[in-house]
């Protein structure tokens, strides 16, 4: 694997609920929402993005936004 995720997931959420409070779940849950289908699709694949493996079980281009209506708000995806 000599993909190298510098993605700071975890210091932008954090930085968003400590800055903005509960004003700022919307935003923390839109980033954890896109994380986990990120996870979600490496794992359906069978590698990391820009991976190359035998054991690939297909192929990704790229995403497609999407709007979901929470009772928090609206969330893009």
């Amino acid at each position: 694997m000599f993909y190298r995720n510098d993605d700071n997931t975890m210091e932008a959420l954090m930085a968003t609920v400590s800055d903005k409070g509960f004003e700022g779940m919307r935003d923390a849950f839109q980033i954890l929402m896109n994380e986990a289908m990120k996870i979600e699709r490496a794992r359906f694949l069978g590698t990391l993005p820009y991976e190359r493996s035998a054991e690939r079980e297909g192929y990704a281009n790229g995403f497609k936004d999407k709007t979901v209506k929470t009772r928090i708000g609206k969330i893009q995806l």
